[in-house]
């Protein structure tokens, strides 16, 4: 993983977090736990919170990976039914910490993508700000906050998204120029996608870097 040295030192830098710390973000205070995805951290955090909130539509909402559960609290505030999931515990305990200490209600459910949703769900908009690397080898733990093995959970995603969409639901997907583009294009061309280039700018990777880096959301909208 050594390629990817910007992201190994964010990595570092988390591991420096030995305690909770607080931050503001949308005119509010988040607590943030050791070993959860740290906007502190990571430039992209706010960034993509920023632009999701600024289209959102519908009244349901589901974001995979919600992390410290900033961007879910926010799209609840806004009055939009709010599921929120994520693989680690740690993250789920933070998401209910920050939702409870803002008596905002979510839906919070531990689960990897799609596994948590019940079947005949069905949202407006999903998101998911997934693991950028294409990884040739098999990932664990806090590395599975940027590496996913061959796109294993990219393709289901990609692949699972329509049938827990609305008729008129939009997919967004969070990634960058550090991603394999052309996989995801393949992939939701398969599906039946076509992909739509919601937002797109040049920004560190993290927060106090100085390499820059593209942040990208798609939509994907079905074709078939």
């Amino acid at each position: 993983m050594s390629k990817y040295i910007q992201i190994e030192e964010m990595f570092a830098k988390e591991d420096l977090e030995k305690e909770p710390y607080k931050i503001e973000a949308f005119n509010s205070t988040y607590t943030i736990l050791p070993g959860v995805f740290s906007p502190k951290v990571r430039k992209n955090s706010f960034w993509y919170a920023e632009k999701v909130l600024s289209i959102l539509s519908g009244k349901s909402f589901l974001e995979i990976g919600a992390g410290s559960g900033i961007l879910a609290i926010e799209v609840a505030k806004r009055g939009l039914d709010v599921v929120a999931t994520d693989i680690d515990d740690q993250a789920i305990k933070n998401i209910k910490l920050n939702s409870d200490s803002q008596n905002i209600k979510i839906d919070i459910r531990k689960g990897d993508i799609f596994q948590p949703i019940k079947k005949g769900e069905k949202f407006d908009i999903i998101f998911w700000n997934h693991p950028w690397i294409y990884s040739e080898e098999k990932v664990e733990g806090r590395f599975c906050a940027s590496f996913d093995y061959q796109y294993e959970f990219l393709k289901r995603f990609i692949k699972e998204g329509k049938y827990f969409l609305t008729d008129n639901g939009q997919l967004l997907l969070g990634t960058g120029s550090l991603a394999r583009i052309d996989l995801i294009t393949d992939l939701a061309k398969e599906v039946g996608y076509e992909m739509e280039l919601k937002f797109k700018e040049k920004n560190p990777l993290s927060v106090d870097g100085n390499s820059d880096v593209e942040f990208y959301i798609y939509s994907f909208c079905n074709t078939k």
